[in-house]
């Protein structure tokens, strides 16, 4: 009598990934996924392209910070060697993944500041599916399964991956006009024009000002005032 094992399903166990929110289409989030497949004779680690233990991954749900359903059209998964896959995030154009996760409908009371209006974690549920499972005769093949003979059912599980946007520092919007007029005898010390820059930082630091190019005999500098959000040039 011989005795012939089920198809067991891969394992994928639940995970916490994180991305920078200013992430940008094609990035990886966080660590590859990786299933162990039974049937497949090893750890997907240590196999490639096993021929019975092939597992496949999609993702079948995406929720937002409040546990409602939407559509997904910010992850993607690509498949990787030795049953493994990487979740990134899809094609959205030039835009970062927060210019994309902003709730409908929803009015932020600090514009620029707040980020209520924002889904900082999304749920994915996401299945991994085995290849062929274990055939049922009693030939041997070359990975020491069996083989000739009609396979098994495709097995599957389904593992909780979530995904947080991380805080990243952003540049200060600065508005500046692209020409200004003094008269030849200025003297040193006298300023061109007064608050003619402003500028705005997200996360509310401190703003500096240097000239980086056109400056060579050092005529001119740039004194921020009112923690930077108002900057002076000054004749040297």
């Amino acid at each position: 009598m011989s005795v012939f094992n089920g198809n067991d399903a891969p394992v994928l166990g639940d995970l916490s990934l994180s991305v920078g929110e200013q992430a940008t289409k094609n990035t990886a989030v966080g660590v590859a996924l990786v299933a162990q497949d039974d049937d497949s004779g090893c750890l997907s680690t240590a196999c490639s392209n096993d021929k019975w233990g092939a597992v496949s991954y999609t993702i079948t749900q995406l929720q937002d910070k409040d546990g409602i359903t939407i559509a997904n059209n910010l992850f993607g998964i690509v498949p990787g060697a030795a049953n493994t896959a990487q979740i990134t995030i899809k094609d959205i154009g030039t835009s970062e993944i927060r210019d994309m996760n902003k709730v409908s409908g929803c009015v932020e009371p600090n514009p620029g500041v707040s980020k209520t209006c924002e889904n900082r974690e999304y749920t994915l549920k996401v299945t991994a599916t085995d290849g062929f499972g274990r055939p049922t005769s009693a030939a041997s093949n070359g990975y020491g399964l069996l083989s000739n003979a009609t396979n098994v059912a495709k097995t599957s599980n389904t593992a909780t991956i979530t995904v947080t946007l991380t805080e990243q520092n952003d540049a200060p919007v600065m508005v500046c006009p692209s020409t200004l007029t003094i008269d030849e005898n200025t003297k040193p010390g006298s300023n061109v024009v007064s608050g003619v820059i402003t500028a705005s930082d997200q996360e509310g630091d401190a703003i500096a000002y240097s000239i980086t190019s056109g400056n060579d005999l050092d005529a001119f500098s740039v004194v921020g005032s009112a923690g930077g959000t108002k900057g002076t040039i000054l004749v040297n």
